[in-house]
C-alpha cells in the first residue's frame, strides 16, 4: 500500500529568538527586564535566559514573547541569552548574544576635607583636599561665595583663591549612576589687613635724653597689634603694640 503524499508534514517549524534589555548599561542593584521574543507568536513553552553559562531565570511564552525581572548581576559586562525549550512541533533555538553592562552604583559621601582654616581675604594658593571615593568619577567642590577654584576642579584636590567672606567649602562623588551627600568643611576668615594708620601725634622738637615723651596714632579698624620703631637711640618705656607709646 503507497502511502498518501498529500498528507501534511509533522517535522516541527523552525523558530528564530532574539533577547533585549529595557536598562543597558544599568546601577548596581537596579532591575533589568529581559524579553525574547520567539518567531512565529504561535510557539508555545518556556524560555531561559542566561547570563554567560549562569542561569538568570525561565519564563512561559504568551503570544511569542517572554520576560523575566533580574537585579542580581554584578558589576562589569555579562554576555545575554535566551533559549527557545522548543516542543514537539516547533524546534528550539537561541538568541544572539546581547551585553548587557553594569556600572557601579553611586560613591559614598566624601572623607573629610583638609585645608587651612581660618584664612586671609584674598589669599592664593590654598589646598583643600579629600581622599578617593571608591566608585566616584567625578567630584564637584562648591566654595563660600567670592572664593575662586584656580586648579583641581573635578578632582580630589583643588587649588583656590579666598575671597571677603567665611562659609563652607563642600563637594559631593559622583558617577554616571548618582551622587553621594556632600561633605562640608567650615573654613573661617582672618580680619582683612590693616590700613595704613593715620598722622602720629607727638612732639616732634625734643632735647636729648628727654623721657617721658607720648606718642600716638587713632585705631585701626581690624588691627589686633601694632609695631612701633623709633630712631637709633631711643627706647619705648612702655605701650608697645598699642596705640600709644612713652
Amino acid at each position: 500500500v503507497l502511502a498518501n503524499s498529500n498528507e501534511p508534514s509533522t517535522d516541527p517549524l523552525s523558530t528564530t529568538t532574539t533577547v533585549s534589555s529595557n536598562n543597558s548599561p544599568s546601577c548596581f542593584g537596579a532591575n533589568i527586564t529581559l524579553t525574547a521574543t520567539v518567531s512565529p507568536d504561535l510557539a508555545p513553552g518556556t524560555v531561559e535566559f542566561f547570563g554567560g553559562a549562569t542561569s538568570l531565570g525561565t519564563a512561559t511564552l504568551s503570544v511569542g514573547t517572554a520576560s523575566i525581572v533580574v537585579s542580581s548581576l554584578g558589576i562589569g559586562v555579562h554576555a545575554i541569552t535566551a533559549v527557545y525549550a522548543g516542543n514537539s512541533d516547533f524546534n528550539g533555538s537561541t538568541s544572539p548574544i546581547i551585553i548587557q553592562n553594569v556600572n557601579p552604583p553611586a560613591p559614598g559621601t566624601p572623607g573629610s576635607i583638609t585645608g587651612p582654616s581660618p584664612v586671609c581675604p584674598g589669599v592664593a594658593g590654598l589646598i583643600y583636599s579629600i581622599a578617593a571615593v571608591v566608585n566616584a568619577t567625578n567630584y564637584v567642590w562648591t566654595l563660600p561665595v567670592g572664593w575662586t577654584i584656580t586648579s583641581g576642579s573635578g578632582t580630589t584636590s583643588i587649588t583656590v583663591t579666598s575671597g571677603a567672606v567665611a562659609g563652607n567649602i563642600s563637594v559631593v562623588a559622583e558617577n554616571s549612576c548618582g551622587s553621594s551627600s556632600d561633605q562640608l568643611l567650615a573654613v573661617g576668615l582672618n580680619p582683612a589687613i590693616p590700613a595704613t594708620p593715620g598722622t602720629i601725634t607727638g612732639n616732634s622738637n625734643t632735647c636729648s635724653s628727654t623721657t617721658g615723651l607720648t606718642y600716638t596714632i587713632a585705631a585701626v579698624a581690624g588691627a589686633t597689634g601694632y609695631t612701633w620703631t623709633v630712631p637709633a637711640g631711643w627706647i619705648i618705656t612702655g605701650g608697645t603694640g598699642s596705640t600709644s607709646i612713652t
